[in-house]
């Protein structure tokens, strides 16, 4: 944990940290509607293309059949990465119409969606093969968690009929998010949609009236994707000294796919503060706080190369159980640099909640 630390000490010499730092004074309206817009335009939109282009090819190898599962499965984990690249942007188009809890509803900590999900497959429930009908079904069934419970958790049936129709509702599911992807393009790029709102803030606005307004709602969905990460996925794997892990409270444990998912959170987070050109919002002597950044991510990417078993197995081994504290460690860190140093630097108010795991 050494480089983190180190990182930490030298950042908080130079910005003490005892109590949330104080936001200075508004920078220029100019610059905030720039940083918004490099958000957009370097960043979200094309990660929303992204996401429709992985579902949209996952459509297409559903519609060739299933009797080979590996491609679907291939482009499955596609989807995976691309949602991790959109899912913490909850805001505009991805809150509308529960596009979000469509897509991935999770967490299920009580295990709701998986028994509407069994019991709708029991019953072979007709909405569950056409797509108008299944929008309208419960969220449960509609995206990726059920996708990888058909994928993942049913043996594969012995009887061609059974074969057959759960290959119609596998591509049922598969046309449903390739639709919200397509949906979610059109909303970002419209040029009197979402975007609109938060290139043009003022009195006649109904969501942002001021220009620091918008980039609040940028830089706040980076912190909460922070917050995501420790709460709902790190503290599963890692807890406290007197906590009990639960791995199956972690997205995509049944595909093997969590570690995947968490490569590509920390990708797409790094990825996020640089197209949105965070750095030019800082002045001159906080600079560093970019350069601690990416070091952080770097450290982030070894770290989860360095898991060796799946989820499931890395609670009670040692080595994994290691590297999972570490990343939970620098989570902390960018959480700190981002909500507690940054954002206060910058002029906005982004509100900063401890991630300390206690």
């Amino acid at each position: 944990m050494r480089p983190l630390l180190t990182i930490l000490t030298l950042l908080m010499l130079a910005h003490p940290l005892a109590t949330p730092a104080q936001e200075t004074a508004k920078l220029p309206d100019a610059d905030y509607e720039a940083f918004t817009e490099r958000a957009i335009t370097g960043y979200i939109r094309p990660a929303m293309n992204r996401f429709a282009e992985a579902t949209g090819a996952l459509e297409r190898v559903t519609g060739g059949g299933c009797t080979a599962v590996a491609p679907i499965q291939d482009s499955f984990t596609g989807v995976v990465r691309a949602w991790s690249g959109i899912s913490f942007l909850r805001f505009g188009p991805l809150s509308a119409d529960n596009r979000a809890e469509r897509i991935h509803f999770w967490p299920d900590r009580k295990g709701t969606g998986l028994r509407q999900l069994q019991r709708a497959l029991a019953k072979r429930d007709p909405a569950l093969t056409d797509p108008q009908q299944l929008a309208e079904q419960s969220v449960a069934l509609q995206g990726l968690g059920a996708l990888e419970f058909l994928l993942y958790g049913l043996p594969v049936p012995a009887e061609e009929d059974t074969a057959a129709w759960r290959c119609k509702v596998i591509r049922t599911i598969a046309t449903n998010l390739a639709t919200i992807g397509q949906a979610l393009v059109a909303d970002w790029t419209d040029p009197e949609g979402y975007s609109a709102r938060l290139l043009s803030p003022g009195a006649n606005n109904p969501v942002y009236r001021a220009a620091f307004e918008p980039a609040n709602e940028v830089l706040g969905s980076m912190t909460s994707a922070l917050q995501s990460l420790a709460q709902l996925k790190l503290d599963h794997l890692a807890p406290s000294e007197d906590g009990k892990p639960h791995p199956k409270n972690v997205a995509f444990w049944r595909s093997h796919l969590a570690r995947v998912a968490l490569a590509a959170d920390f990708a797409a987070l790094e990825r996020y503060t640089e197209e949105s050109g965070l750095t030019a919002l800082l002045p001159a002597d906080d600079q560093p706080m970019m350069r601690a950044l990416s070091i952080e991510f770097q450290n982030a990417a070894r770290s989860i190369d360095r898991l060796e078993h799946p989820v499931t197995e890395a609670v009670s081994i040692e080595e994994d159980q290691i590297q999972l504290r570490y990343l939970r460690r620098i989570v902390e860190g960018l959480h700190t640099i981002i909500a507690g140093q940054a954002a206060p630097a910058a002029g906005l108010g982004v509100a900063f909640t401890a991630l300390d795991g206690d």
